[in-house]
């Protein structure tokens, strides 16, 4: 589910005739691609204007290759639906398990690129976890993206690599912290279904 999620229509404000429906249909695929268009380029707080809401998606945890582990960033590689292509870069994100109730969220580093350094020719999502300690492997996270932290980049070795992985830690950090502990996934579609037990 990492298309965008819309609310739908109140069936009452439905428009009663053909072309009413037409332009209703037009006007909302013109904000969809408006709001494709933001997220390509990293415009999140414009995404978030017109949806109401900070972008989020919902995938699942699978097995990945194991290279943040090995340089000390240990990730969380999300499967998503075609469809769901922002700014390739680093995000500030807060990360909710569908599986538990009481708006529990962590805060994470999100990425969303082609791995550059590693040079591994795939797209990836990959979230690190700050502070956090646990398996969630094959469980199914919500992720709203808060805030756009860089743009990807290619590094000359993987100790440079680690050492701004640090850097985007910190900023992360202070990005959400400024954004405040509430979360806003529960104002986004997934977010209320979840709490209301239906994902």
């Amino acid at each position: 589910m990492g298309a965008i999620v819309s609310t739908a229509r109140d069936p009452q404000a439905a428009p009663s005739s053909k072309a009413g429906c037409s332009a209703c249909y037009r006007r909302l695929w013109k904000r969809s691609s408006s709001i494709r268009r933001a997220l390509h380029h990293g415009h999140l707080a414009d995404a978030a204007h017109e949806l109401g809401y900070n972008w989020t998606v919902m995938g699942k945890v699978v097995s990945g290759d194991r290279r943040g582990r090995e340089i000390g960033f240990p990730t969380l590689n999300i499967v998503l639906d075609p469809g769901a292509e922002p700014f390739r870069g680093i995000y500030a994100v807060k990360v909710r398990d569908t599986a538990i109730r009481g708006g529990v969220h962590w805060p994470g580093a999100g990425y969303f690129g082609d791995r550059p350094t590693f040079g591994t020719g795939g797209t990836f999502v990959e979230v690190y976890l700050i502070g956090f300690s646990g398996d969630l492997y094959d469980r199914t996270l919500l992720i709203e993206f808060v805030d756009l932290i860089r743009p990807d980049r290619r590094f000359a070795s993987i100790a440079e690599l680690t050492e701004q992985m640090r850097k985007d830690c910190l900023e992360v950090t202070s990005r959400l912290e400024r954004h405040g502990d509430e979360s806003g996934l529960d104002a986004s579609p997934l977010g209320r279904l979840q709490r209301a037990g239906q994902l």
